[in-house]
Formats: C-alpha cells, sequence, structure tokens
C-alpha cells in the first residue's frame, strides 16, 4: 500500500474517535462539550448539536477508510473486496 493510504486510515480513525462520544450522548440526551458550547470549549452544548456533530464526524471516517487501501469498497462488485 502506499503511504497516502496509511495517512488516511489514521485520519478516519481521529474523526471516529472524535464522533462516537459526541454522537453517543447525543443520541442518549445527555449536554456534553463541542466546539459550538457556549463559551466555547468550557460549556456543555445541546444534545441534538452534539448529535450532529458527530454524524458529521463520522461520515467522512466513512470516506475515509472505504475509498482506500484493502477496504476499498469497489463499483459494481456488491461489497468489501
Amino acid at each position: 500500500m502506499h503511504w497516502y493510504f496509511y495517512l488516511l486510515e489514521f485520519l478516519g480513525g481521529a474523526l471516529l474517535a472524535n464522533g462516537v462520544p459526541h454522537f453517543v450522548q447525543g443520541t442518549s440526551g445527555n449536554p456534553f462539550q463541542s466546539p459550538f458550547a457556549k463559551p466555547p470549549g468550557v460549556g456543555e452544548s445541546s444534545p441534538l448539536s452534539n448529535a450532529l456533530w458527530g454524524f458529521g464526524t463520522c461520515w467522512p471516517e466513512r470516506f475515509c477508510c472505504t475509498s482506500s487501501g484493502p477496504w476499498a469498497m469497489r463499483r459494481g462488485r456488491g461489497g468489501c473486496r
């Protein structure tokens, strides 16, 4: 594999590690810190904004991890190769 596949896998893992806690706390209805908190970086934001932030950071992870390397989704193959 080329070096940039490893970079994409690392980036995808970092996005997933950031998105899962936000998504879980948001769907559980608990307030949690996010970039949209008031005051920024200190307060807690609403469960809705956390769920959206978690989903928003997990979606690019899917692109990073399924578009590169041996797990790449191939068009017309019906799944992972």
